[in-house]
């Protein structure tokens, strides 16, 4: 394939209404993110491709859309491929949400006037995914049942532990660890950062059947919702919490709601006036409103959540 020049700047067209600024202040949440970076009015991310690692950075520009650039990292190979172009900006059109019909959602939750409010209220905003679901995997495990600021300290230590990293303008990026980088660590090694060896024997296991090619995480988008739900929740240390936020995050399965989520009970809660938080039960019946957007609906509860602090989206 031809390489393209060494740096590559194309345009991405978000449907509209987008909030760029949304999406930046939704990474911007997380204290000491090492792999989705804000800063000067852009966003970065490192990835790990064939060609080796290549920085990518998002921009909106003055006529309401977004300019993607796209440069080497590597110092003996400057030049980008027109291939790991495309794949950078398709991922990237993805994990952004630029092409998610705001106008279904809305339609779909007209009857739930403080849902409907929500979407109004943070017009322009678009489910944030993962570039992978077997990132969205290990995060939701991490996570599992500690908090958010513990979360994101363990998931540092493991991506810089794991993860391919490059110094670019006196910066240091990192890239999510592969299924293979971490297919070949002991689980001891990773429990030794912090996580537990349940966690990491979870974790290690599936990134081994994915890096040997015996679980496609992408095939479980094609599926109904319960029979991909099944499939995750067969493997070890998997509750529906974590197949829910792994379908949500990682492959944005639109109606995969984990409704046990201790953010979004409290959002819930606030949401609907309870004060307090809303049970399971209450979650699962308010969310029946939102049907075929449940999930996409949990993320604007998270997101409103985040603005009081919290947020485990």
């Amino acid at each position: 394939m031809e390489a393209m020049p060494a740096g590559f700047c194309l345009p991405l067209v978000p449907c509209q209404p987008y909030n760029f600024a949304f999406a930046q202040t939704y990474f911007t949440r997380r204290a000491g993110e090492l792999v989705d970076r804000v800063g000067d009015g852009a966003y970065r991310r490192l990835f790990a491709t064939r060609d080796g690692l290549l920085l990518a950075e998002v921009r909106s520009d003055p006529a309401g859309g977004l300019q993607l650039f796209v440069r080497s990292a590597e110092p003996n190979n400057p030049r980008v491929s027109e291939a790991d172009l495309a794949e950078v900006a398709l991922t990237l059109t993805r994990t952004l949400g630029l092409e998610d019909d705001a106008r279904a959602l809305r339609a779909a939750v007209a009857s739930d006037r403080a849902a409907a409010s929500l979407i109004d209220r943070y017009s322009g905003l678009r489910l944030i995914s993962t570039p992978s679901p077997f990132e969205a995997f290990v995060w939701a495990v991490i996570g599992q049942q500690i908090s958010l600021q513990v979360a994101f300290r363990l998931k540092a230590a493991l991506v810089q532990r794991f993860g391919a990293s490059a110094e670019i303008g006196g910066v240091r990026y990192w890239a999510f660890p592969t299924p293979s980088s971490l297919a070949d660590a002991y689980a001891d090694e990773v429990a030794a950062l912090g996580l537990g060896r349940r966690k990491a024997r979870t974790i290690t296991y599936v990134a081994g059947i994915v890096a040997r090619g015996d679980l496609c995480l992408e095939a479980l988008a094609r599926l109904p919702l319960d029979e991909a739900e099944a499939d995750l929740t067969a493997l070890p240390g998997v509750g529906p919490w974590t197949a829910h936020y792994t379908l949500l995050r990682g492959l944005r399965v639109a109606d995969a709601c984990p409704a046990s989520d201790m953010g979004l009970r409290q959002a819930c809660g606030t949401l609907f006036e309870l004060g307090r938080k809303a049970s399971v039960a209450e979650v699962t019946a308010y969310a029946e409103r939102w049907r075929p957007f449940r999930g996409h609906m949990a993320f604007y509860l998270w997101f409103m959540l985040s603005g009081m602090g919290r947020s485990d989206g």
